[in-house]
């Protein structure tokens, strides 16, 4: 196996969408329009001067991660690895082009929500050196300093 991490190309939103979808669904969630928008035009992320990473292995599209640019601070949305390919260093290598990403655009601090119930993906935010700075009765806000 052979994975490449990429920007994200036109070819690639039903498959960057079904990877989301499908890890949702896990957790019991489902395609909410308020929330999933970008599922459907990706290229938000580009216009916010961030971008859409997807990990592939031979043009199969088995991860995400994206970048909000919010002027000196960045959100971090989409960082999923397919259920099947968890736990190899998918996730970790994604958020390390995700923050490398970040520092080359000098951006001085990462923050994102990620819902409660991702617990396995907690243990991997905090060995990244990420801490809560807000939670609510769903979601924990957590953030790094670059």
């Amino acid at each position: 196996m052979n994975p490449k991490i990429t920007p994200f190309i036109a070819k690639d939103q039903a498959a960057f969408k079904k990877l989301v979808l499908d890890n949702l669904k896990d957790f019991g969630f489902g395609y909410n329009p308020e929330y999933d928008s970008d599922l459907d035009d990706p290229t938000i992320y580009d216009k916010s001067g961030g971008i859409l990473y997807l990990l592939k292995v031979n043009d199969q599209v088995l991860g995400s991660i994206a970048v909000i640019n919010k002027g000196e601070m960045a959100e971090l949305k989409r960082w999923y690895v397919s259920k099947k390919h968890q736990g190899k260093g998918f996730g970790t290598a994604l958020m390390d082009k995700a923050i490398e990403f970040c520092e080359r655009k000098d951006l001085k601090r990462i923050e994102f929500e990620t819902n409660r119930k991702f617990t396995k993906a907690h243990e991997l935010y905090k060995k990244r050196g990420f801490k809560i700075f807000r939670e609510d009765a769903d979601s924990f806000y957590m953030s790094k300093d670059l």
